[in-house]
């Protein structure tokens, strides 16, 4: 079991490492380095944990000091961005790892990992070299050729634990360092492929001068590589000297001559030739056997899957850094919750948003967000749910709307793996729509005051008249009847045409309430014969015989229907036809308001919803649009068209589901 040490004084930090390591490593904490110190004496320590908030070039020095006493123990530092700002770049090399806080449980643990994995690593090769020095005294022929010997079985295990790194340059070296001892071949080339070269460079040598390697390369598709990609075995030079006069083989003899090669290996993982490995004539002069060459050939294998793993690792973090750079160049607010259900990312803008730091989100749990954006980010991940452009109040005391967009995140086998929140602030948005609505309500309110002042004009002039004359001729009875009906009618216009226009302007409470449709429309009929509207007019009503309920107010949708009931037969001639019919569509009423031998134009039947036309042209009845407001607040729709001397509204009432 491995053994990490823990240098932190805070109990917080103490307890969240002992939930993260205690059931797979032993864990010992000290409170500072002189204790720290201490046991790395008594006991010997895979990785060391340094928590250097606040005394970072404390830290470094101390790093220092566990690198002399322990130099095979990996480092791990715990700093904060003040720290990291402030840390000179010779101390910063004084730790094999850094982990920004807030820290991430997954890369401290990869930190871990890797950080044991090298000390297993420097430790195998160092137990290598031992046994490699001693099998340089052994005889020729005392098991050179057994492939299952010590050293296969010990190179193996080193070339598993190459594979685990992630510095190229670093594994390079290493290995080549590792074959030069072991065969003493009188030049080495390690050649990995460049991607943005297009072809095989040198990575690491011996024996050859640094400005050949710098400048050499070999194209993937022919001569040497080209053989060793396809036939993925060794290569040994007498075997290519057989065929003296193929022009394929004298390429590849061209390549062995450039790197004065008797032997290359290649390095081939899933299928593809990752790298090749050349190596000179012995130092003592003698033939390689045949078990050398499977050794190097299986080491060589291990190193290809090593490089493999290296480079996909690095187009990993290529395209996270290159993620990041996007999201913090964005406008929008982006946060991202992990599997673990805390904040794995979070970009500037959201920061921005919020108006919090990067310290007070990232790493913490959805409490650290306000209400409701940590609930709609848990929902879409436990449910898939996905929000859509959603408009979000923040808390009283932000002040700020949000138009909130979340989806989920899988993985290649579907299974939710986190979610993502991409968010704007629409709050100045907002407050400029409301200031348009309200302009447009008070330009809409000047309106109807001027026609409302140009409407009354015309029956205040037969009241003023009535008043004039009714001290002088009140003894006329038959003046008081005539001119008491015409002031009467007048009052009665004026008062309906203030009611419609109000309609316009006014704010209404609605009390939605179960409403018997069928009985309101006979309702209606009923207030329009008693205003003698009906007379001489044909009325045909088609209503199922099942009550049929709609959702509204009862008050209002009865003054709607009576508006556009009220407009159709003032419109139609003399025994005109008037056609109400209802039907149910779905989860709406539909009611159909036809007049046959009505009167007009296209012009009035294009306008006659619209309402500031209905307020520019005074010639419009207001009462249709003013239905049509009604109904739209009670969540109803109305449609009008004219056909031939045909009139008809269609409005759509949702069905009470009470």
């Amino acid at each position: 079991m491995t053994v990490l040490l823990l240098i932190a004084r805070e109990n917080k930090l103490i307890s969240r490492m002992t939930q993260l390591f205690a059931s797979e490593h032993i864990l010992l904490t000290a409170p500072g380095g002189d204790e720290a110190l201490k046991a790395l004496l008594t006991t010997p320590v895979d990785a060391v944990i340094i928590d250097a908030e606040g005394e970072i070039h404390k830290s470094a020095r101390l790093a220092g000091e566990i690198k002399r006493l322990s130099p095979k123990s990996g480092l791990i530092c715990l700093a904060g961005e003040r720290e990291l700002e402030i840390i000179r770049e010779e101390e910063l090399e004084a730790f094999d790892f850094v982990i920004r806080k807030p820290i991430s449980s997954t890369e401290l643990r990869k930190a871990v990992r890797k950080a044991c994995e090298s000390k297993r690593m420097v430790e195998e090769l160092e137990l290598l070299r031992e046994r490699a020095s001693r099998s340089c005294v052994v005889k020729e022929g005392k098991g050179r050729d057994n492939p299952r010997s010590d050293r296969l079985q010990l190179l193996t295990q080193f070339a598993k634990a190459l594979s685990v790194g992630f510095d190229l340059n670093g594994m390079a070296e290493l290995f080549v360092e590792t074959i030069w001892e072991l065969v003493h071949p009188s030049r080495i080339a390690l050649l990995i492929y460049d991607d943005d070269d297009k072809s095989y460079r040198i990575k690491a040598c011996r024996g050859f001068p640094p400005e050949f390697a710098s400048a050499f390369k070999l194209p993937p598709d022919e001569g040497l590589a080209r053989w060793l990609a396809s036939e993925g075995a060794i290569l040994r030079r007498e075997d290519i000297e057989k065929e003296a006069y193929d022009p394929i083989a004298l390429r590849i003899r061209e390549d062995l001559d450039k790197l004065r090669a008797l032997v290359a290996i290649p390095l081939s993982a899933h299928g593809s030739l990752m790298g090749i490995l050349s190596l000179g004539a012995q130092a003592m002069g003698e033939p390689y056997s045949n078990a050398d060459l499977e050794l190097l050939f299986t080491l060589a294998g291990h190193v290809a899957v090593a490089i493999r793993n290296i480079s996909l690792f690095h187009q990993l973090d290529y395209q996270r850094r290159f993620t990041e750079n996007i999201l913090q160049a964005m406008s929008s607010g982006v946060i991202v919750l992990g599997e673990d259900e805390r904040i794995a990312a979070c970009n500037e803008s959201a920061l921005k948003i919020l108006g919090k730091e990067m310290s007070q989100v990232v790493g913490r749990d959805l409490r650290s967000l306000p209400s409701p954006l940590g609930d709609m980010l848990f929902e879409t991940l436990v449910t898939g749910k996905r929000y859509e452009k959603e408009e979000v109040a923040l808390p009283p005391g932000l002040r700020k709307f949000l138009e909130v967009t979340t989806y989920q995140i899988r993985d290649h086998e579907g299974k939710a793996v986190g979610s993502v929140m991409i968010f704007d602030d629409i709050t100045a948005k907002k407050q400029l729509a409301e200031q348009e609505r309200y302009s447009e309500r008070l330009e809409l309110i000047n309106r109807i005051m001027a026609k409302i002042a140009h409407e009354i004009r015309n029956p205040l002039v037969s009241i003023k008249t009535f008043l004039e004359l009714f001290e002088e001729r009140y003894d006329d009875v038959e003046f008081r009847k005539s001119l008491g009906a015409i002031a009467r009618r007048d009052v009665e216009s004026l008062n309906l045409l203030l009611e419609k226009l109000i309609a316009f302007a006014s704010t209404k409470e609605y009390a939605f309430e179960a409403v018997e449709i069928g009985g309101l429309i006979r309702e209606c009929l009923e207030s329009l014969r008693a205003s003698g509207d009906l007379e001489m007019i044909n009325v045909s009503l088609d209503l199922p015989e099942e009550p049929v309920v709609v959702k509204g107010d009862k008050r209002y949708l009865h003054q709607a229907l009576c508006y556009l009931l009220e407009y159709t037969v003032k419109k139609m001639e003399i025994e005109g036809s008037l056609r109400i019919s209802l039907s149910a569509a779905g989860d709406r009423v539909q009611l159909t308001i036809k007049g046959e031998g009505s009167k007009v134009g296209e012009e009035e039947i294009e306008k006659l919803l619209d309402i500031f036309a209905v307020i520019e042209d005074l010639s419009i009845d207001p009462g249709p649009c003013a239905s049509q407001r009604i109904l739209e607040e009670m969540g109803a729709s109305v449609k009008a068209e004219a056909r031939g001397n045909e009139i008809r509204f269609v409005v759509s009432i949702p069905i009470h589901k009470g």
